[in-house]
């Protein structure tokens, strides 16, 4: 299988920087990583430096693949889907690449901060601004839906404010990105792998049967987040997943 590459634009890797495999020889060839942003059971982020692209600064999430696997974990439906995504409230995606070890999915980088850090600063969001904040979200899921994109990792750490305005919450806008958990789904089949934060997911998640009605759940406890300052559920891990399971 070659390695899929970035949209429509007309930037290719030159043949001597990929095998005889279809893999990139060396991701360093293509970026260079500035620093590491965060550390995840899905993978890491890093602030990277892309040099196809005038040295413009992007992020990569950085997936180990499985010891053995050689081909990619993610289908050529969901890559092709991803890599075409093109809506105002979803981070754009440019390349999704591999090597022998990692899968690397290069994104935008928004450092205004997420939506976490956004509801701990401000407290009290007000209903107005509320509403704005889960219409965008629904729209960007709706958008995904009907692309058959499943995203599977909604949180308010996934959730970047690309703009806010005090005086016109109208104005705000943000972006769902993160798509390393990402599924393309036909036909309802419903899916059993646990992913996701267990605050932010469904209970037929947590019960292993469940299809993309989840991500409706998940800005369903982020509504809940904005409102009140918490989740619906607290306590360790164990706890909430048996709570939601409840």
């Amino acid at each position: 299988m070659t390695t899929k590459n970035v949209k429509s634009d007309d930037i290719v890797i030159s043949i001597e920087k990929i095998d005889n495999k279809g893999f990139i020889k060396r991701f360093s060839d293509l970026y260079k990583i500035k620093k590491q942003l965060t550390f995840g059971p899905k993978g890491s982020n890093y602030k990277v430096e892309d040099f196809k692209r005038n040295n413009e600064i992007r992020m990569v999430k950085m997936m180990k693949k499985a010891s053995g696997i050689n081909s990619l974990t993610l289908t050529e439906l969901l890559i092709d889907s991803l890599l075409s995504i093109n809506h105002p409230n979803i981070g754009l995606i440019y390349d999704i690449l591999e090597d022998e070890k990692f899968i690397y999915m290069v994104q935008d980088l928004h450092e205004n901060g997420d939506l976490f850090n956004f509801i701990m600063k401000n407290k009290n969001i007000n209903e107005n601004l509320s509403k704005g904040i889960i219409k965008q979200l629904l729209s960007a899921v709706r958008y995904l839906h009907e692309n058959n994109i499943m995203h599977r990792g909604i949180k308010p750490q996934n959730i970047f404010i690309i703009k806010f305005d005090e005086t016109d919450v109208n104005q705000t806008m943000l972006k769902l990105c993160d798509f390393g958990s990402a599924l393309y789904f036909k036909d309802c089949v419903p899916f059993s792998d646990f992913s996701g934060n267990p605050a932010y997911s469904a209970p037929e998640v947590i019960k292993g049967k469940y299809d993309n009605r989840a991500d409706i759940w998940s800005i369903g406890v982020i509504a809940y987040f904005l409102l009140t300052g918490t989740t619906p559920y607290q306590g360790k891990e164990v706890d909430i997943l048996f709570k939601v399971k409840q």
